[in-house]
C-alpha cells in the first residue's frame, strides 16, 4: 500500500492546478476543481498515514510543495478571508458533506474542519521534515481555524454541532477540534444519538470511521460492540443478511438507484477493520513513533466475545496479538518483532488485586510488581483499569487473573 499510494499522491500533486486546488479525481480526468472538502485533502492525509505507518519521510518529502499549496489554498481563499474559516460553495452547493449518510449533516462546517485537519497534520508533518518556521505556522493557523469553528458551529448549551447529528459531532471531535473541556459531553451526545436510533449508526463515508472508536474511547465500548454486530438497516450486518459478500457504497445499495452510482464493491465502510484491530484486538499506532518502531497493544474486550487473533505485516516483521478467556483468565499471546518496543495495556476487567504472569512468571500482583524483574518488560502503572507494561521484542504470553 505505501508504494500504490506513493504513486496516487504523485497523480494528485501532477494534476494540481496552479493556484493550489487540487481535483476530486486523480489523474484529472471525469470531475472539474476545485476538489471539494475532504475529498481534495487526501493530497495531505495520505502522505501522513503512510508516514504514520511505514515510516519513510519520503512521501512527505516529495510531496511537501503539494500539501502547502492545498493547504494554502484554503487558507487564502475569499471565504476565508470574508467569514475567517474556509467553505466550499458552488450556488446552494458546498460540497459532497458527510456523503451517502442515513441521516444528513450540514455540510458547510465540512469544508472548515477539514481546513483545520489539513493545517494540523501539515505542520506535524513540516516538523518531521525538520521546516520548524512552517510547523509552528500551520499549527497557529489550526488553533485559530477550530477557535472560529466553535464559535460558528457549536452550540456550548447543548453541546452539539451544527445538525446534532452523529457526523455533526463525530468530525470536529475526531479531529481535534472540539475544546477538552467539551469532549465529554459531545462524546455522550453522540452515544444519545446512537441509542435513540436503536444502537444504530447513521453516518456516511467521512464520519462511518470515527464513530465505532470515539465511542469506545468515550468508555461506550459495549455500544460500539452494539453497533458492529447489528443485522439490520442500516448496518455491516444488513449487507451479509442480504447476501452482500463484498462492501457496498451505499446502506442501502440492495434498494437505491439500481442504474446509478452504486458500487457494490467500495472502500469507504470498509473502515470498519480498523476498529477491529485497533480496539478489538489493541494494535494502535504510537503517534510519536512511526512506523511501529514502537506501537501499542491495548486489547479490549467486549460483550460475548470469547478470542480475538490479529496480526499485522509491519516493515520489521509480523505482529501478532491473540486473546481469550479461559474462564475468568484473560489470557493475551503476543509477537514484538525484533528492533521494536510495546506499551503493552492489559485489561484488569475490574479486579483490583489482580494478578498478572508472564509465560507463569508473576510480574504483577495487587498493583505491585515484584522485586525480581523479567527481562524485556518493565512496569510502569495501573490506570483507567489497565496495567501497562513496556515491552521489548520477543515472543509473551501474559495472563490476568
Amino acid at each position: 500500500m505505501n508504494g500504490f499510494f506513493a504513486k496516487w499522491v504523485r497523480d494528485i500533486a501532477d494534476s494540481q492546478h496552479s493556484s493550489g486546488y487540487v481535483y476530486d479525481v486523480n489523474p484529472k480526468i471525469v470531475v472539474g476543481g476545485p476538489s471539494k472538502p475532504a475529498w481534495g485533502d487526501a493530497i495531505v492525509i495520505v502522505p501522513y498515514r503512510m508516514y504514520q505507518f511505514y515510516g519513510d519521510k519520503r512521501i512527505i518529502e516529495e510531496n511537501y510543495e503539494a500539501m502547502k499549496n492545498w493547504v494554502e489554498y484554503m487558507n487564502n481563499h475569499p471565504n476565508t478571508k470574508k467569514d475567517g474559516i474556509y467553505y466550499f460553495q458552488a450556488g446552494d452547493f458546498y460540497g459532497y458533506g458527510d456523503w451517502v449518510p442515513v441521516e444528513n449533516s450540514p455540510t458547510k462546517p465540512i469544508g472548515g474542519s477539514y481546513q483545520f485537519y489539513s493545517n494540523k497534520l501539515l505542520a506535524e508533518m513540516a516538523k518531521v521534515i525538520g521546516k520548524t518556521a512552517d510547523a509552528q505556522k500551520y499549527a497557529d493557523v489550526a488553533q485559530k481555524v477550530a477557535e472560529k469553528y466553535n464559535e460558528l458551529y457549536f452550540d456550548p448549551k447543548g453541546k452539539n454541532y451544527e445538525g446534532s447529528t452523529q457526523g455533526a459531532n463525530l468530525i470536529p471531535l475526531s479531529m481535534g477540534i472540539t475544546k477538552p473541556a467539551d469532549l465529554l459531553a459531545v462524546s455522550q451526545n453522540v452515544a444519545a444519538n446512537v441509542r435513540a436510533k436503536n444502537d444504530h449508526l447513521t453516518t456516511g463515508f467521512l464520519s462511518t470511521e470515527m464513530l465505532l472508536p470515539a465511542l469506545s474511547d468515550a468508555g461506550e465500548h459495549e455500544l460500539a460492540y452494539k453497533v458492529a454486530t447489528q443485522k439490520t438497516y442500516p448496518s455491516w450486518g444488513y449487507m451479509i443478511e442480504k447476501g452482500a459478500t463484498t462492501m457496498w457504497e451505499l446502506w442501502n445499495s440492495d434498494t437505491e438507484k439500481p442504474e446509478g452510482m452504486n458500487s457494490r464493491n467500495h472502500f469507504a465502510y470498509g473502515s470498519i477493520g480498523e476498529w477491529f484491530y485497533s480496539y478489538l484486538a489493541g494494535l494502535k499506532i504510537d503517534p510519536l513513533s512511526a512506523g511501529f518502531k514502537h506501537f501499542i497493544l491495548a486489547p479490549m474486550p467486549v460483550g460475548d466475545l470469547k478470542w480475538v487473533e490479529c496480526k499485522y505485516e509491519s516493515s520489521y516483521g509480523p505482529i501478532a496479538s491473540s486473546w481469550n478467556w479461559q474462564g475468568s483468565k484473560f489470557v493475551l499471546k503476543i509477537n514484538i518483532p525484533a528492533n521494536t518496543s510495546a506499551q503493552i495495556q492489559l485489561p484488569l476487567a475490574g479486579k483490583t488485586n489482580a494478578v498478572i504472569k508472564e509465560s507463569e512468571k508473576l510480574i504483577l500482583s495487587g498493583n505491585k510488581a515484584p522485586k525480581a524483574k523479567i527481562s524485556g518488560i518493565t512496569f510502569l502503572k495501573v490506570e483507567n483499569n489497565k496495567a501497562i507494561f513496556e515491552v521489548l521484542g520477543g515472543n509473551y504470553v501474559f495472563s490476568v487473573e
